[in-house]
């Protein structure tokens, strides 16, 4: 099956026809972001990132253009915007480790993980930087 009927598919919420475009596309961008940065585990999750997005934005997809140029697009920008970010992340030296002090003890930390993202931010933001 061409790569717009798996479209049209996947649309409808086919798993299988978005299975099968995952598999399809799957080794070209891992190779695309693999190239860039050298890092097996870097590429499995940039490529996994980019059918996120693709699938989350399908229904925008013009589907008289080819599928494969439209993901290696994504994963390449991706990939530049994480080289970028660990690049910035490495010219910043992080301070002493005086502040781990100021840590609430494991057991109130696992307290909080067990909260929704947005509850564990009202404890983080009003509790730990007050």
């Amino acid at each position: 099956m061409d790569d717009a009927r798996l479209i049209a598919a996947a649309r409808n919420g086919d798993e299988d026809a978005a299975r099968q475009l995952v598999r399809r596309h799957w080794p070209a961008l891992w190779r695309v972001v693999y190239g860039l940065s050298g890092r097996p585990a870097l590429a499995e999750e940039i490529a996994q990132e980019t059918f996120a997005r693709a699938f989350a934005a399908l229904d925008r997809f013009d589907d008289q253009r080819p599928l494969g140029p439209w993901l290696r697009k994504i994963a390449l920008n991706s990939a530049i915007d994480e080289l970028r970010r660990e690049r910035r992340l490495s010219l910043v030296e992080p301070p002493d480790h005086a502040y781990e002090d100021e840590l609430p003890d494991d057991s109130t930390l696992a307290s909080v993980r067990r909260l929704d993202p947005d509850r564990r931010a009202v404890i983080v933001l009003r509790f730990w930087l007050d």
